[in-house]
């Protein structure tokens, strides 16, 4: 019995060997990445949402933000650009705070952000 519970595991695997790299070069332009149903010219279009930062230096800030369902995000943590060097002297690590962004080329950058 041993024997062909082997073999049958043996013949499954080689069985999936062939299908292996033909779904590694499945073609992901059709997926959907969880980015909600904006266009791809999404600079015009600015999100709220707010958070706690999490990070800061002069040029980025890391916030821990509530859902976004306007692009179907769940909660996360992510860094987002500052618009203005001054927008970081303002901010504080463990703060909690809304904010306003948009996309840009380079990711997300931070329109507006205060104390809650």
């Amino acid at each position: 019995m041993r024997p062909l519970v082997h073999s049958v595991a043996f013949l499954s695997f080689i069985a999936t060997v062939p299908v292996m790299p033909a779904l590694a070069q499945t073609d992901m332009d059709r997926m959907s990445m969880g980015h909600g149903t904006h266009s791809k010219n999404t600079s015009e279009t600015i999100y709220s949402a707010q958070g706690t930062i999490k990070a800061l230096d002069k040029t980025t800030v890391a916030i821990a933000h509530a859902a976004i369902p306007a692009l179907s995000w769940p909660p996360m943590t992510m860094s987002f650009k500052l618009a203005d060097k001054k927008q970081a002297s303002l901010l504080k690590i463990g703060q909690n705070v809304r904010f306003s962004f948009k996309q840009v080329a380079e990711g997300y950058q931070i329109t507006s952000i205060s104390p809650k």
